[in-house]
């Protein structure tokens, strides 16, 4: 019956640091929807529903019909003791003075000193065409409550009334006999507090004080309630403003008096409508009609009467973020909501006539596919055993591997919340991991590359919040059959990203997809170059665009994977070139087979060569635009041809090792002063081959093992050196005897 929409929150502080909240679990976890009570019980038309505050009577849920069984005008209760439990029992009753004190009862607050308030959704609670009607006090004791004064010449049970809010249709305690109200006819939130109780079934209600905010501007819908609630931590006061299709938040504390005002029909201590309250906007989203409303431990929980939907709101962000819905499926049905002591969720289903409870057992199992070889993984869940070991048992051992921008790649044993990993496997496969949801992380970040991972539930990229923009955009690349960019972060899954600063960001579920900085990608314009190596893996460039100076950046590819991962990328690591770039290729699954693909029809491949860095071989494409490079070509150049390089570069030489002759390669994309220096090991000149000015273009030299006295040089490790203008390269080459 209920359908989980979103998934939630947990959060971090500092690094990596979390809690679990227990309403986060609902949105993930194993959750179970029990039918509680029917119409056998007594549930005529229920609008709303609370759990006895006084200890020893908090397994108490009083339910409060709009109706009675004889559905005639005046509300009644029916009181589940017991509540969820295998000795649930339920009593209805209804007061001989219910057609007036709850005529058309809409909701219903718990006070912890015992006494219980009901507001009428009515315009006169004596139907004789007036105003007279607000709100009830009772008192909750069951000898007292429904039982005195039934028949005698007093008003039944109750204990006091207050007449000055007609259609009244939320409610909530605020300590003592004070009960803030939702008056539906002046359109305002109000504050009654009912002094000292008169004697059961009396009618002295002089000392009671009402104060009318009517800044906090709300509206009714004919028939449907409109629920309020106090957070506890905070003090604020959060209301369904069902009308107006919105939640709204006052603080109770706030505000001043403005106006001395008249009482309606009957003499109270005090009367005033109050200016400059605090209030604000807390939701209008994705909200048509919600009434039942609930918070408990910094959750905001909202039902909405119309598609019978669930939301979880975390309220101590600002603003308030939705978290996730639950997806009852109960069109036109919930009414009212609680959450119980214990964190259960219960609502009644006024049509219906019906009440539910939803509980959730919390843990909950992950299915975490991986790949054979290299695979980027993560935390998906809290565990009691954070090892490696036991959370992905069939890796390799001794591979997971974290990085950091200083020391690299570093060999550790156990995961953490938000840290990115490589770990290896042996083959495909996958683990079931078993533990706690979070939807929360809060990792610190550093300028640069950083391994991350996400929460417990799938979340967009784009939503998540990077409060000083640190997140490079573009950059966050998961690893498959090679990196890719990566629109969404998985459960259990690694990713690379790149920070421009050092600084935290937010990965939460729930929040709208405008967090993170956009990102137009340049290279869905550009031809590719798509590589494929014998196993399957993949990797794809780009060619053909200029990338903005200020975007560079967003272009880069993260660090090389682990020794025997498949990599393809340009120098620099960058994945995208404009006429040209030398290709480094990390693979050792032979052959490759690589497609080059044209974003338009105008360009061919006669316009572009693919050539061997090395031996300086030019590989030849096919009709269909591909070729297979069956020896280790570790090195490749892609130029535009007739285009002049776009940067300096030194190729490695070919062959090498060599013996006695081997080529060495260089590309100069301006015309400048350039030396080619031969040295050995310890730093002295051998030779010297170039020491001129050139001019644009690639250059080759040849060098025949001889020093610069035309004498042979004895074989071993040499490296040689191009100097260019303010360009300074060095590589290594091993001649052989």
């Amino acid at each position: 019956m209920l359908k989980n929409k979103y998934l939630l929150s947990i959060y971090i502080i500092f690094t990596f640091c979390y809690t679990q909240n227990p309403i986060d679990a609902y949105l993930i976890g194993n959750n179970t929807t029990t039918l509680r009570g029917t119409a056998q019980d007594g549930l005529i038309t229920p609008r709303d529903l609370d759990f006895h505050k006084v200890p020893g009577r908090q397994d108490e849920l009083w339910v409060i019909n709009e109706y009675n069984i004889q559905r005639t005008h005046g509300g009644s209760t029916v009181t589940y003791y017991n509540a969820g439990q295998d000795n649930q029992w339920a009593e209805y009753r209804k007061d001989s003075w219910s057609g007036h004190f709850m005529h058309t009862a809409s909701a219903i607050a718990i006070s912890e000193n015992g006494t219980f308030a009901n507001t009428l959704d009515c315009q006169d609670a004596n139907n004789q065409g007036g105003y007279f009607t607000g709100s009830s006090l009772w008192d909750s004791d069951t000898s007292v409550y429904a039982r005195v004064h039934q028949s005698d010449n007093l008003l039944g049970s109750h204990i006091d009334m207050i007449h000055q809010s007609p259609y009244s249709e939320g409610i909530a305690s605020a300590g003592g006999n004070v009960y803030w109200l939702f008056d539906g006819f002046h359109n305002a939130i109000c504050k009654y507090d009912f002094g000292v109780p008169h004697q059961h079934g009396g009618d002295n209600h002089s000392d009671g004080r009402v104060w009318r905010h009517s800044e906090v501007a709300v509206d009714r819908v004919s028939g449907l309630s409109s629920h309020m609630a106090i957070d506890p931590v905070s003090g604020w006061l959060y209301i369904a403003d069902t009308g107006n299709e919105r939640i709204l938040r006052m603080d109770p504390n706030s505000g001043q008096i403005a106006q001395n005002l008249t009482p309606y029909g009957e003499q109270l201590a005090g009367y005033w409508r109050m200016s400059e309250t605090d209030w604000n906007i807390v939701a209008d989203t994705d909200l048509t009609y919600p009434t039942g409303l609930d918070v408990y431990d910094n959750r905001l929980l909202v039902s909405d009467y119309a598609n019978g939907d669930i939301i979880i709101y975390d309220i101590t962000q600002d603003p308030v973020i939705e978290l996730g819905r639950l997806e009852t499926g109960l069109n036109n049905e919930i009414m009212g909501l609680t959450v119980s002591p214990e964190g259960e969720i219960w609502y009644v289903c006024t049509n219906a006539n019906k009440l539910y409870q939803i509980s959730s057992s919390g843990a909950v199992s992950l299915t975490i596919e991986h790949l054979s070889d290299w695979n980027l993984v993560g935390l998906p869940l809290v565990v009691e055993d954070s090892s490696y070991e036991t959370v992905y048992p069939n890796a390799l051992s001794g591979t997971l591997y974290s990085f950091d921008n200083t020391g690299g790649y570093q060999l550790i044993s156990n995961l953490i919340a938000g840290e990115g990993y490589w770990l290896r496997f042996s083959s495909v496969g996958s683990n079931i991991v078993t533990g706690i949801p979070f939807n929360s992380v809060v990792p610190y970040v550093t300028t640069g590359w950083n391994l991350i991972s996400g929460i417990s539930s799938t979340i967009a990229v784009e939503s998540i919040i990077d409060p000083s923009g640190i997140i490079v955009p573009g950059t966050i690349y998961g690893f498959g059959l090679g990196y890719i960019q990566v629109d969404e972060l998985e459960p259990g899954k690694g990713y690379w990203m790149r920070a421009s600063g050092n600084g935290t960001i937010t990965i939460q579920s729930g929040n709208a997809k405008q967090s993170a900085q956009k990102f137009i990608d340049r290279s869905e314009t550009a031809h590719s170059l798509i590589f494929t190596n014998a196993d399957g893996s993949v990797s794809q460039l780009h060619f053909g665009v200029k990338i903005p100076e200020n975007e560079k950046l967003s272009y880069t590819l993260p660090p090389l994977p682990p020794a025997d991962a498949f990599d393809v990328r340009y120098s620099g690591d960058v994945r995208v070139v404009d006429i040209s770039g030398e290709i480094f290729i990390q693979n050792n699954q032979w052959p490759i087979t690589v497609k080059m693909s044209f974003h338009n029809e105008e360009s061919n491949r006669s316009e572009w060569m693919l050539m061997n860095s090395v031996t300086g071989e030019e590989y030849i494409f096919d009709e269909t635009n591909v070729i297979q490079i069956t020896g280790m070509a570790e090195n490749l150049i892609l130029q535009k041809r007739g285009a002049l390089p776009e940067k300096f570069s030194l190729h490695q030489n070919y062959p090498n090792p060599f013996n006695p002759i081997t080529s060495l390669r260089y590309g100069l994309p301006e015309r400048a002063q350039v030396t080619l220096t031969v040295f050995d090991l310890m730093g002295r000149q051998i030779t010297q081959l170039v020491n001129t000015t050139q001019d644009v273009g690639l250059k080759s030299v040849q060098w025949n093992a001889t020093d610069s006295f035309g004498k042979p040089v004895s074989a071993g490790v040499y490296l040689y050196q191009i100097r260019a203008g303010e360009f300074v390269q060095t590589r290594k080459m091993v001649l052989l005897k």
